[in-house]
């Protein structure tokens, strides 16, 4: 069930009941609550505080929820109107039935919804909830023996609370100080050798509520497609509270923090005005020092400051909807004192960006969408320097036309920006855009950026099924190209690919995807070295999802690539979910990765005779890799107010290298044999 008086007002209920008569029951469901924007996406992480009753009697079923007005922020007029929907879900018939629901080949969901009238003399509550929190905490790892600051064992606590107010009419205050974070899982285990830095889920309970406020550069359209394109993610909300980041001094033992100390945070979120939407985040996380010992003797060592951080939204609709404009802003900024940290992290970090969209037509079938940010650091020579040479930009190449590393450069300055055109309704589907990074654009101190210097575009167009047949429900076949080019004008990637997907009468669903990949000049293989040629590529991608209404479930997928060189990746994996009662939910997820890598780079060896590559040999290798592992879950809820949760990642991974060699000219997939510590003519004068 679900009101609203516009598209970004969250799920609110006709009316807050006074008492909840229904005795306690596992007789579970499930209430959407949550908050709706870009009239059809749904936000779910909205956690209020409210309270749910189920029960079954010879009667039947029955459940009485209270939600107070306590827990919304809307206007109070002597009678508004509300959007209202109610949907059933009939889980042995796999059935949904809305008043109110979005066709398949359509467009808009809140938009959609019947007004509710009759409301009359109800305000919204000015209460102010605070939640106080302790934890105990203990590991039992594995240790060195001899090591003064880990004996095996470890036990810590700590404390805090969480505020939660009204701001005015609209807004909402949600304050933290020492935030818990007590039930967030482990992430789960990789193995990367590429030179991307790997991402993980956000999990924290704290940053998780509320993210839609901070989405930035897809508003408007309903499908947001991508091929090629490194879009930079400019809100990673896991940098706050991150993993301290400086390096550590010769030690024999080290005691590091796991992650910075989150002081406080404070978000304050809501609408300004019926059509201005506002959000805003501080947080300053505390300075982090590591425990050493050198031959028995200890000292300290700060291996990251304090830090500010800034993030800030904000959202107009114009002509009921049919154009959108957004703002968007970051900021960091590190209390660095010149004890080395200085010379590894920037000093201040500032970001800001616009978007927003316009549909072109009345029905709202045409959509222009996008966005435009600049970015700029600033730190030390010795620290821009090394951005400069980092995987984002690789400055230092040295067959670059157009960027070269400045070592005199206290600060980096870039910009970026994204247009897209996207058809929401209709059999037909169509999706282009076209977009550029900049070579200094540079978000990575509060976003999450795997590298600069692109020119994308694609165009994608497809065709979906939307009426019920004698085995299918829904299907749609789709066919897309897209190219990209570095700033010298090089094309450094291009794809043609096809997919499709199919929803069957059973519930049954599958999906597929085939891609081409051409030759083109591949800039990263080498690190920060020339250019050399990339190998023809192909894959085939497909998946299939059995009922997932049924007591158990199951989902499986299989990829399979293989270049023009030999090199190959074969990898699939199942998920099985089983939920034999209501209150118990039993899954499992084994994969297995078998991946051979005709050329992985290894290192880059100075080698003055190495004219051809510019003084240094960039050394590849062969590598045959297997990976495999499990996401395995057990919860069990044995009351409406306890439950057990359990989650174990088994996971291995070995590789081998073989077959060493250097890149013998820029520009070619052609390689001399390389053995450390000997030269290629030593190496000729030893083949017999």
């Amino acid at each position: 069930m679900g009101l609203t008086h516009d598209p970004f007002k969250p799920y609110t209920p006709i009316t807050p009941l006074p008492k909840l008569g229904l005795p306690n029951s596992l007789h579970t469901f499930d209430l959407t609550k949550g908050l709706g924007a870009n009239d059809g996406q749904q936000d779910l992480t909205w956690d209020g505080v409210w309270e749910g009753r189920a029960h079954r009697d010879s009667l039947g079923w029955s459940a009485e929820l209270r939600l107070p007005f306590s827990q919304f922020r809307f206007q109070s007029e002597a009678e508004p109107v509300w959007g209202i929907d109610f949907k059933r879900v009939i889980v042995r018939r796999g059935e949904e039935s809305l008043l109110a629901y979005t066709p398949r080949d359509g467009a808009g969901f809140v938009s959609r919804f019947p007004d509710l009238v009759g409301l009359k003399g109800i305000r919204s509550s000015r209460s102010i909830e605070i939640s106080p929190y302790t934890t105990g905490k203990g590991e039992f790892l594995r240790h060195d023996a001899g090591n003064p600051f880990n004996d095996g064992s470890r036990f810590d606590g700590r404390g805090g609370f969480d505020l939660r107010a009204p701001v005015g009419k609209r807004l909402t205050l949600n304050a933290t100080v020492n935030p818990d974070f007590g039930q967030v899982e482990v992430d789960p285990a990789v193995v990367n050798l590429s030179d991307v830095e790997s991402s993980f889920e956000e999990k924290r309970p704290y940053f998780v509520e509320g993210a839609a406020n901070f989405r930035f550069g897809h508003e408007g359209a309903n499908s947001n497609w991508s091929f090629n394109w490194s879009e930079p993610t400019f809100f990673y909300s896991r940098r706050i509270g991150r993993a301290p980041q400086g390096a550590l001094p010769a030690n024999d033992f080290a005691d590091v923090p796991i992650a910075s100390t989150i002081l406080g945070a404070a978000k304050l979120t809501g609408k300004i005005t019926p059509t201005i939407n506002f959000g805003t985040l501080q947080a300053v996380t505390g300075e982090q020092q590591a425990e050493l010992d050198l031959s028995g003797l200890k000292w300290k060592a700060e291996v990251e400051p304090q830090t500010y951080y800034q993030v800030t939204r904000g959202l107009k609709e114009f002509n009921q909807r049919r154009l959108g404009l957004g703002l968007f802003s970051t900021a960091v900024a590190r209390r660095l004192d010149g004890g080395g940290l200085d010379r590894q992290l920037n000093r201040s970090s500032l970001m800001a960006g616009l978007d927003g969209w316009y549909f072109l037509d009345p029905k709202q079938v045409w959509c222009l969408s996008g966005w435009a940010a600049g970015s700029n650091i600033q730190g030390t020579t010795t620290r821009i320097t090394a951005v400069q040479r980092s995987s984002r930009h690789y400055f230092q190449r040295p067959d670059a036309g157009d960027v070269e590393v400045d070592s005199s450069a206290t600060s980096l300055t870039g910009s970026g920006a994204r247009l897209a055109l996207n058809k929401q309704s209709g059999a037909t589907m169509s999706n282009t855009a076209i977009g550029y990074l900049s070579p200094r654009l540079d978000v990575n101190d509060l976003g999450l950026q795997s590298r600069s210097d692109v020119i994308n575009a694609h165009s994608m167009l497809g065709y979906q099924w939307t009426a019920d047949g004698r085995l299918k429900r829904y299907s749609n076949v789709w066919l897309a190209v897209a190219g990209t080019e570095n700033f010298d004008g090089d094309l450094i990637n291009a794809t043609a690919v096809a997919g499709g997907s199919v929803n069957w009468k059973n519930n049954w669903s599958g999906w597929w995807n085939v891609g081409a990949l051409p030759r083109f000049q591949d800039v990263r293989s080498t690190r920060g070295g020339p250019e050399m040629l990339s190998r023809r590529d192909a894959y085939v991608n497909a998946g299939f999802n059995t009922n997932s209404y049924k007591k158990t479930f199951l989902n499986g997928w299989i990829y399979l690539e293989r270049d023009e060189a030999g090199g190959t990746a074969n990898n699939g994996g199942l998920y099985l979910e089983w939920k034999p009662k209501s209150n118990l939910f039993v899954s499992a997820g084994p994969w297995v990765n078998f991946n051979h890598t005709d050329a992985q780079y290894v290192t880059t060896a100075a080698d003055p005779a190495a004219a051809a590559t510019y003084g240094n040999r960039y050394v590849f290798a062969e590598l045959d890799q297997t990976t495999v592992g499990a996401d395995l879950r057990l919860n069990w809820t044995f009351t409406p107010d306890l439950s057990f949760q359990t989650y174990v990642q088994p996971f291995l991974s070995s590789g081998k290298y073989s077959q060493y060699k250097s890149l013998a000219q820029p520009g070619t997939y052609t390689f001399d044999p390389y053995f450390f510590g000997i030269s290629p003519r030593e190496a000729e004068r030893m083949d017999p």
